[in-house]
């Protein structure tokens, strides 16, 4: 599998209308990749309110001092068998 994280973070970097043509480039015909990064991109929104208050607050600052992208846990996948 393809660097997973890597295209992660930097799909994140782009503008959402930007989004569709690299992960198109960027996982090519992995459609299995692309559709857990999509699921990523979908859930980054809400994992950020998670961690900051109604201000808008980091609630721990520790964790989120680094500049570098971190990929938020996933829900298990959901598929039939």
């Amino acid at each position: 599998m393809k660097d997973l994280d890597a295209i992660y973070c930097a799909a994140r970097e782009l503008p959402p209308e930007d989004r569709p043509a690299y992960l198109t480039k960027a996982c090519g015909n992995d459609t299995a990749l692309r559709l857990r990064i999509e699921q990523m991109l979908a859930l980054a929104p809400i994992a950020e309110a998670f961690i900051t208050d109604v201000n808008g607050t980091v609630l721990n600052p520790s964790n989120h001092q680094s500049e570098k992208c971190i990929s938020p846990p996933l829900p298990p996948q959901i598929f039939p068998p």
